[in-house]
C-alpha cells in the first residue's frame, strides 16, 4: 500500500477513536445535561433480533412517552433489552431529555450504550496501529 494513503488509515482510526468516547458517554451527558421530566410507559417491545436475523432476540424494552417543557409530547423507543423487563404499560419513569433546535435525544436511567463503542474502538486502534508508522515516517521528513 502506498505510504500517503496509510497515514489516512491512522487519522481515520482516531476519528473512530474519538467517536467511540462519545457514544460511551452518551447515555451520561444526557442524565448530566437534560431536562428530567415525568413519562409514562406506553408499550414494551420485543427485541427484534440482529440485522440480519429473521429471529428474535432475548429481552424487552420500553417505548416512554413524555412531554417537554415546551408542551411537545414525544416519544423514546429505549434499545436496552433486558430479561426480565421491569417496565409494564402505564408505569411512570423518570426520564431525561435534551431538545436542541432539531436534535431530540432521551435517555432512561438504566439505558445502556450498547456494542456500538466497542466496535468503533477495535475498528480505531486497528486503523491507528495500521496507519501511524506511515504518519510518523511522513511527520519526520519534515524536520
Amino acid at each position: 500500500m502506498l505510504p500517503q494513503w496509510s497515514s489516512i488509515f491512522a487519522i481515520v482510526g482516531a476519528l473512530l477513536l474519538a467517536h467511540a468516547y462519545n457514544r460511551r458517554n452518551y447515555i451520561r451527558n444526557i442524565l448530566a445535561k437534560g431536562e428530567e421530566t415525568e413519562g409514562r410507559v406506553v408499550e414494551v417491545r420485543r427485541n427484534p433480533g440482529s440485522l440480519f436475523s429473521s429471529k428474535e432476540g432475548p429481552g424487552e424494552a420500553p417505548v416512554v412517552e413524555y412531554t417537554t417543557i415546551s408542551g411537545n409530547t414525544l416519544l423514546h423507543y429505549s434499545t436496552t433489552y433486558v430479561s426480565p423487563c421491569k417496565y409494564r404499560v402505564g408505569q411512570p419513569v423518570r426520564i431525561w431529555y435534551i431538545n436542541y433546535k432539531s436534535r431530540r435525544e432521551a435517555a432512561l436511567p438504566d439505558d445502556q450504550p450498547g456494542n456500538l463503542p466497542r466496535v468503533l474502538f477495535i475498528a480505531g486502534l486497528i486503523c491507528l496501529v495500521l496507519g501511524a508508522p506511515a504518519l510518523i515516517n511522513g511527520l519526520m521528513g519534515l524536520f
